[in-house]
């Protein structure tokens, strides 16, 4: 399907949701009061879409009043009243929610994709009349997406493909350097502005600064960029290198830089102001069931004085007042701030807010799989270990970073968020709980996806591969020899399909039940 370079949003019918990290965010149904349609005229409820422009309407009305169709596309949910070529375009029908499950779409096998598939993704590119920055592949084969799986990040059975399309040659004119929540300082090469892809581009990331050292880039090297996906600004590649002058002090808080791998590091990540700031930035943006905090409003609360997410929640509307936010900005910011405590949010989500390195979303869920909330700072390195994913390095960072958050989680414990536990009650009483397992091959009762939901219910870890910390290989039809000789090299016990379906229900054939090595 064609990929759409819009707004994204979910309409359940009734109101439209930004999209947020993936989770319902604020409501912007006033784009439909406003006269937003869906496009085709298909009816509400149609999940996951963008809002879009049409490109041909955008270039003939809108494209001497904004820049780029991403900025017409916010100001349709903007709070403020609309302006008057915005209204004329949602009176035209020219901007659309456009639902994912309505777009023209291109099936077949994946030899006949392969046989045509520049002409197959060119048609796709322009099978709608919205900007599109690539296409989607996504295998539809039921066995197949169950085989492939996903991650907390994305499916592994669909995959965004996207092209460079243009270039352009450049002079740097600086390189500004910017430090990151994690304390990494990043480079960014400045030029003079350029249309690339139908944006003005002025600024291109350097990655780190070992690349800016060992390709010279700086004040008058000249390089070619890129839109990666055509929305980043890329660096392809450095034409005419220069001598390269690194920073030696952070430019938020002057501390001395150290060099970490490829990366400068500032290592005062408890007093400067740019990690602080996108500490609590990212803090808002994972829980992702609220809007309003962003860098402007949290750069201003930090100007008075709010270094962290705790002090914020204690803040009142006088206060909110007397830092410059009008009382209605002010109102707002005080029920998101309601709204992501009685929101109900699951709590490895809570715990990924912390920005503990190591324990991003996937790892976060893991560890709660084993072990409750309540119980995480009182776990030692050995036990953290011993989880699926947890090698005995990204045990002892995540140890540590749970020590250094520990004064903030439980100051915003307190304020009762409403977390939505990652272990199921069944749990106890489950032979399988707090095991390892893997499946493997075509099984013959059900889904094997079926069977990964129910073993997770039942309190298991399931992993994709076999290592010395599975405890159980359950192995379908047509099972490949790798696993089979991963789980001999490792002592692992195997168990078939109707075993492992007695172990977990004893009473149905306990004899099949017993592991076999």
């Amino acid at each position: 399907t064609p990929k759409l370079d819009g707004y994204a949003a979910y309409d359940d019918g009734n109101t439209l949701y930004t999209r947020g990290d993936g989770v319902r965010g604020s409501d912007v149904g006033r784009a439909f009061e406003r006269g937003l349609t869906v496009a085709g005229n298909a009816p509400r409820g149609l999940g996951a879409g963008e809002i879009v422009i049409d490109k041909a309407y955008f270039q003939q009305h809108l494209a001497a009043h904004f820049d780029n169709s991403r900025n017409f596309q916010a100001s349709v949910l903007k709070e403020k009243a609309l302006t008057q070529e915005v209204e004329q375009a949602l009176q035209d029908r020219a901007a659309v929610f456009f639902p994912f499950a309505r777009l023209p779409a291109w099936r077949g096998t994946w030899s006949e994709l392969a046989r045509d598939f520049e002409h197959i993704v060119s048609q796709q590119r322009a099978a709608v009349p919205y900007d599109v920055d690539g296409v989607i592949i996504e295998i539809i084969d039921p066995e197949l997406k169950a085989h492939l799986g996903a991650t907390r990040h994305h499916h592994r059975w669909q995959i965004a493909y996207k092209q460079n399309t243009e270039t352009a040659i450049v002079t740097v004119t600086a390189v500004t350097a910017q430090t990151a929540r994690s304390g990494r300082v990043t480079p960014v090469a400045e030029f003079a502005p350029v249309r690339l892809s139908g944006a003005m581009l002025q600024r291109a990331t350097g990655h780190h600064y070992r690349m800016v050292l060992e390709q010279g880039i700086g004040p008058g090297a000249e390089i070619e960029i890129a839109r990666s996906g055509e929305v980043i600004p890329k660096i392809e590649r450095v034409l005419k290198k220069v001598d390269v002058t690194l920073p030696d002090h952070c430019p938020s808080c002057g501390a001395l830089l150290v060099w970490d791998s490829d990366y400068l590091i500032c290592p005062e990540h408890l007093t400067c102001p740019a990690q602080t700031t996108k500490a609590i930035e990212y803090f808002f943006k994972t829980l992702g069931n609220n809007d309003g905090f962003g860098p402007a409003t949290i750069e201003r609360l930090y100007a008075h004085g709010i270094s962290d997410v705790p002090s914020l929640y204690q803040l009142t509307q006088s206060q909110l007042e007397s830092m410059g936010f009008g009382p209605k900005q002010s109102e707002n910011l005080l029920l998101e701030l309601r709204r992501s405590r009685e929101q109900a949010i699951e709590d490895w989500r809570f715990l990924a807010a912390f920005g503990v390195f190591r324990l991003g979303k996937g790892n976060a869920e893991k560890l709660l799989a084993r072990h409750r909330l309540d119980q995480l700072f009182a776990l030692d390195e050995t036990e953290i270990a011993a989880i699926e994913g947890f090698a005995e390095k990204t045990a002892h960072i995540v140890s540590q970073g749970l020590k250094r958050i520990r004064p903030q989680f439980e100051a915003l414990t307190e304020l009762g968020f409403n977390l939505t536990s990652s272990q199921q009650p069944a749990m106890a009483a489950s032979p399988i709980a707090g095991k390892t397992l893997v499946f493997t091959g075509t099984m013959r009762d059900g889904s094997r996806e079926d069977m990964i939901r129910q073993a997770k219910a039942l309190g298991a870890t399931v992993a994709t591969s076999v290592s010395g910390k599975t405890d159980y290989l359950i192995t379908g039809d047509k099972v490949g020899a790798s696993k089979l000789q991963a789980a001999e090299k490792h002592g692992v016990s195997q168990l078939t399909e109707a075993a492992y379906r007695a172990l977990i229900q004893p009473a149905q054939n306990p004899a099949d039940a017993k592991p076999h090595s």
